[in-house]
């Protein structure tokens, strides 16, 4: 996996969740199955990708994370939180906005 693809995917998951139903209905239930479901299949990449991500694409990701709003991926979680460290080792390599989102989802996740 490369960058190019690992930031293809992030936006390809953030214009999904940021554009699934939220009204009350039954396609709510059926796009939170349908989250899930892209979760399971794609956890793998999720881990992988976490590590080609620059502070960008990791802010990114934690917000769509975030969006998905589903508790049962904590190891996408930590491989974030360990690209992060790994970036804050980095002079300049995150800025407060990137800092913030995260933590920010983070805390809403």
């Amino acid at each position: 996996m490369n960058a190019s693809y690992a930031n293809n995917l992030v936006n390809i998951l953030f214009s999904m969740m940021s554009n699934r139903p939220t009204k009350a209905g039954v396609y709510t239930q059926y796009a939170k199955d349908d989250i899930e479901a892209v979760i399971a299949h794609f956890e793998q990449d999720f881990l992988e990708m976490c590590s080609h991500l620059d502070a960008e694409g990791l802010t990114r990701f934690a917000q769509t994370l975030y969006l998905m709003k589903s508790k049962n991926f904590e190891n996408v979680w930590w491989r974030i939180e360990n690209r992060v460290h790994e970036l804050a080792e980095e002079a300049g390599a995150l800025d407060h906005y990137h800092i913030t989102n995260i933590l920010r989802s983070f805390s809403r996740s």
